[in-house]
């Protein structure tokens, strides 16, 4: 049993490294209204083409004080993660004029509190 365990440690370790890597985004702080759960899967299933930055992270902060980092395209592409060349912007988003939310599974963003867009594949 006991020699079983380090294999075991060193199983979680490589998993853990490689489930790691293949994440396009990392939740900062976790708000009050929605869970982990639910904001990994309206990140995962949105289009978030446009969003994603050359050299610095995008952040989402959701209407609960959730903020979301998206990762460059530099982490991208040293975790082998490949994206459209068109999903890079280069231009600085405002997420300050910007309300994101979680409705129905799905990433809202309201841009200047009207005129929601929805973020959904």
């Amino acid at each position: 049993m006991i020699s079983k365990i380090p294999f075991l440690l060193t199983f979680l370790i490589c998993f853990g490294s490689f489930s790691q890597n293949n994440i396009k985004f990392e939740i900062i702080t976790l708000g009050n209204k929605y869970s982990v759960e639910e904001i990994s899967y309206a990140f995962t299933n949105a289009d978030l083409c446009g969003y994603y930055k050359q050299d610095s992270n995008t952040e989402f902060i959701l209407d609960d004080s959730s903020v979301i980092r998206l990762k460059n395209k530099e982490y991208l592409v040293q975790n082998s993660i490949i994206l459209n060349s068109d999903c890079f912007d280069v231009k600085s988003i405002k997420s300050d004029q910007e309300i994101w939310r979680i409705s129905n599974s799905v990433l809202v963003c309201e841009r200047y509190k009207s005129n929601a867009k929805y973020l959904n594949n």
